[in-house]
């Protein structure tokens, strides 16, 4: 035990020995690998660190993540100075940030701001997990502020683009993670579609800039001018719609456009432009509404479309925007003028207004093909020319054809009404306007002048011009030659009388027309003459006739086939009649038939028991009113009251008329004839025969003289009588029977 005892102590150091000497091993390892201490830090420096990480997060949803290889805490001012920074601004979503590179920044913990000075590079929409997204929008700037609590970024200088399919660049710029809204404040410049052709890029300038990344929008301010190729589009502000990183539609204030081709310019114009792409940049369609005009230009001339609102239509084929067809609502007007031919006059420039039209082009939308109305409105050809009348169509629906260089090919409207105007004559006052109505109308025009050559109308057609009236179911107006030919129920009337006829050809230039087919004429009378039984000055002249013409300005009068004209009770029949109004002629062939009514006195006669007639008949007939002078020629036959008068030849002299007093004298003042006379009178139970080479009739006396060619007198009661001369009168029944030494008189009476 005792020996035990003396043993422990030893035991103990031994330990103490053996753990002290471990403990100055492990204490000297410990030393050779500790850290050097660390360095004294400088003076305002609170702290420092390498790979520093802050996160700012709520309702612990990360918001904000900085990341930077060194650090540095100042203590005056409150600022964390940052190197190699990474700045994370987490959606709200949280499946993306918005990630920001810098060489520098500083952290103001008392603005709770991150400022860099230095070059700036932010790429937006960056995934939280995963391979970044292609085309990611990225931004590079210097002078960027970003703020702790909300994530935006802001700077005051040149920023620079670089974003799907484009870049960009402006002076200032915004940017909110958040509401991932990106805005450009003012200078921007924007260049969309690189990838595409040079001609394809579309340039965006404006005063102001934002990008609404979660509804693909960007807004101009500030005056927007957008420019792809040959297409310029203006505006006071627009709004630019994205989809899949293409711009799909653009909407314009105040704007004001257009594209510029090799052969033609297309300019337009509104309060409101909206404007349709299709893939890679083309224009499908143009909206403008407010004030809206579309102007088309191209060596065939220029189109402008006007109204409340105009849409664009474009063919796409080959990635081109091509005009196919444009739609004007809203008081709408369409002018067209087309370009000069040559030495040709340009056509008359037309304009046509409708609530509603629609223009269609043809096959590489530069010239037109069609102009179409939806709605009532009114068609105006205005003279570029002096040849060239100023015409205004009205109706309820117009289709207009062109041709080649828009030179027009053919009009169509329904329940139509026009007006031309007629070139004035020298000296003389404006002419009357030509009107017309119908149902339908159609129209041809030369397709080398665009000028008028027919107009067609038809269903109810009627026509004014100064007091001349006219209708039938169809009427054709021949520009070239100034006609216009009606059928079917043909009927034209003016001051100086009217006719009716199957058909009816009127000379716009003379006044003159040809009627044909059952024609019923009544011409007014000259009252500047001197009235006879042939040609009254007092009462009209009414004809029936196949065919019936005018000519001289209506002062030539001729009627063919079945000829009958009347005056009162007075009649002439014949083949052919020609009246002359000037010099008071009239002339008649082929069976002709006339009947002269005697006892005229200034009122209108009335066939009726007790009137006595004159009848001539004979093959041709001329009539001087000049000379009261009628001549009957060509186996003649003169019937007057009981009195039969055969002759090669009659002259028949008529009285002339005096209104201004009752009077019951013959119309017929006197006759002469001629050749192979034979004269038969009868009563009831009496007759005489005459013969001779010449006789004359004068009505007031009832005296009939007979000479030349052995005269003789036949007499059924006295018997027969001849001599040089025989005079009788039929109303006393004398004779006067005259000789000569070589024809003594010869009487054989009856007893």
């Amino acid at each position: 035990m005792r020996r035990a005892r003396r043993l422990l102590p030893i035991a103990i150091l031994a330990i103490a020995g053996a753990v002290g000497l471990r403990y100055s091993r492990q204490r000297a390892e410990q030393i050779t690998v500790a850290p050097p201490p660390p360095k004294v830090l400088p003076l305002n420096t609170q702290a420092a660190n390498q790979d520093w990480v802050y996160t700012h997060s709520v309702d612990q949803k990360p918001v904000v993540e900085v990341r930077a290889r060194d650090m540095r805490h100042i203590r005056e001012p409150d600022q964390l100075q940052l190197d190699q920074v990474e700045l994370r601004l987490f959606h709200k979503e949280g499946q993306e940030h918005d990630l920001v590179r810098s060489a520098s920044a500083v952290f103001d913990r008392s603005q709770g701001a991150l400022i860099s000075e230095g070059e700036v590079e932010i790429t937006l929409g960056a995934p939280q997990d995963g391979p970044p997204r292609e085309r990611l929008m990225r931004i590079r700037s210097s002078g960027v502020r970003f703020e702790e609590k909300s994530g935006k970024a802001s700077t005051d200088r040149r920023a620079s683009f670089q974003f799907d399919r484009g870049d960009g660049e402006s002076t200032g710029a915004e940017y909110d993670p958040t509401l991932r809204v990106l805005r450009m404040l003012s200078q921007v410049r924007l260049r969309w579609g690189l990838e595409g052709p040079p001609d394809r890029v579309m340039t965006i300038e404006t005063g102001e800039l934002v990008y609404r990344e979660q509804d693909a929008k960007i807004f101009l301010t500030g005056g927007a001018r957008l420019r792809r190729g040959n297409m310029v589009l203006e505006g006071s502000d627009a709004v630019v719609t994205l989809e899949d990183g293409e711009i799909r539609l653009v909407e314009a204030r105040q704007a004001r456009g257009g594209e510029q081709q090799p052969r033609r310019l297309i300019e337009y114009a509104a309060d409101q432009l909206n404007m349709n792409f299709g893939g890679k940049g083309v224009v499908e369609k143009i909206t403008a509404e407010g004030g809206a005009s579309l102007t088309a230009k191209s060596d065939s001339g220029w189109t402008r479309v006007t109204a409340g609102r105009v849409d664009l239509e474009f063919d796409t084929q080959d990635e081109e925007s091509r005009l196919k067809r444009a739609l004007g609502y809203g008081s709408a007007t369409v002018e067209s003028r087309p370009a000069p031919r040559g030495q040709d006059p340009p056509a008359a420039t037309r304009m046509l207004k409708a609530e509603a039209v629609e223009l269609t082009m043809r096959a590489g939308g530069e010239e037109i093909d069609r102009l179409e109305t939806h709605s009532p409105g009114t068609v105006e050809f205005l003279p570029n020319h002096a040849s060239q009348r100023r015409r205004r169509l009205e109706g309820e629906r117009f289709w207009i054809h062109y041709g080649e260089a828009n030179h027009l090919k053919s009009f169509r409207a329904v329940n139509v009404q026009t007006r031309t105007d007629n070139h004035p004559r020298p000296d003389t006052k404006a002419p009357a306007p030509g009107l017309t109505w119908s149902r339908d109308l159609l129209a041809h025009f030369d397709p080398k002048t665009g000028e008028m050559t027919n107009l067609e109308q038809w269903g109810d057609f009627r026509f004014e011009e100064g007091d001349r009236r006219a209708k039938a179911e169809r009427a054709l107006f021949e520009a070239p030659r100034n006609r216009i030919t009606l059928e079917t129920g043909a009927e034209m009337r003016d001051a100086a009388g009217s006719v009716t006829a199957g058909r009816i050809l009127l000379d716009q230039n003379t006044g003159d027309f040809t009627a044909e087919g059952e024609v019923t004429s009544m011409r007014m009378p000259d009252k500047k003459g001197s009235s006879t039984a042939m040609l009254s000055a007092e009462e009209p002249v009414q004809a029936v006739s196949h065919r019936m013409t005018t000519s001289g300005n209506n002062q030539r009068i001729v009627y063919d086939g079945g000829a009958v004209l009347w005056q009162g009770a007075s009649r002439l029949e014949a083949g052919h009649i020609e009246i002359d109004r000037k010099d008071q002629i009239l002339k008649a062939r082929d069976n002709v038939a006339s009947r002269l009514v005697d006892g005229r006195d200034g009122k209108k006669p009335a066939p009726a028991k007790g009137v006595t007639f004159t009848t001539i008949r004979a093959p041709a007939l001329a009539y001087a009113a000049k000379d009261r002078l009628a001549h009957y020629s060509g186996d003649v036959v003169l019937v007057r009251s009981g009195l039969e008068v055969r002759a090669r030849e009659i002259r028949a002299f008529l009285r002339e008329a005096d209104v201004r007093k009752a009077s019951s004298d013959s119309s017929l003042e006197r006759a002469i004839a001629d050749g192979a006379v034979k004269i038969l009178q009868s009563d009831r139970d009496r007759s005489r025969r005459a013969s001779s080479e010449h006789a004359e009739y004068y009505a007031g006396e009832e005296k009939v003289m007979l000479s030349g060619g052995h005269p003789q007198l036949i007499d059924s009661k006295k018997g027969t009588s001849r001599g040089r001369q025989l005079t009788w009168w039929a109303n006393n029944d004398r004779l006067l029977v005259e000789g000569a030494e070589s024809q003594p008189v010869v009487s054989r009476i009856t007893r």
